[in-house]
């Protein structure tokens, strides 16, 4: 994996599980290189992940290794960039209640794209004037405005993950839409559980 492709997808192949915490190595398809992958047991043979960085790995594995994070069992968008891409993800009632639990953390509970600063959660009733929230890592606020807004407001690629959460599948399908509209392509996330 090309350390300049902070931020990209790769699609990789498992290898083996490593410790107790659901981790893997995988081998990224197109370099041969092993990865360790954040929630990569326990799922398909051949997976998508989101570059994150490098580190020294704890758990027996001699490094540095890059660290990557499973997106989805869906490998279609391996290869693109940071800047090529938004992650968007469907939030079910079996998960919880967002706005009661607003913290990244436990967002990360169910989607951990990796590095990411913030997400937009977008209410299933949400209006023009309390569209959803913005959710940071103690913390979430309110936030209104339009879809073609929202998109604008996430961070730069270079910075982190970008990532959108609804639990309304009419509101997936306009965001879907007004990221190809800005020819981006829009990757939608696989729940860790």
């Amino acid at each position: 994996m090309n350390p300049t492709m902070y931020g990209g997808l790769e699609a990789v192949d498992f290898v083996r599980e490593v410790g107790k915490n659901g981790n893997a190595i995988a081998r990224v398809c197109s370099t041969g290189e092993e990865v360790f992958v954040r929630n990569g047991a326990n799922k398909a043979d051949q997976y998508l992940v989101r570059a994150d960085s490098r580190f020294n790995p704890k758990e027996g594995i001699k490094g540095p290794i890059h660290l990557v994070n499973f997106i989805s069992e869906d490998i279609s968008h391996s290869g693109l960039t940071a800047s090529q891409y938004i992650l968007y993800a469907s939030w079910k009632t079996r998960m919880g209640d967002l706005v009661q639990e607003s913290t990244l953390r436990d967002l990360n509970n169910w989607y951990d794209p990796g590095n990411l600063s913030f997400a937009f959660y977008i209410k299933d009733d949400s209006t023009s004037k309390n569209r959803g929230l913005i959710i940071r890592h103690n913390e979430s606020e309110p936030f209104s405005g339009s879809f073609h807004g929202i998109i604008s407001d996430l961070p730069m690629p270079n910075v982190g993950a970008r990532l959108i959460v609804s639990d309304s599948k009419h509101n997936l399908k306009i965001i879907r839409k007004i990221i190809s509209e800005k020819s981006l392509v829009p990757v939608k996330m696989q729940p860790l559980k």
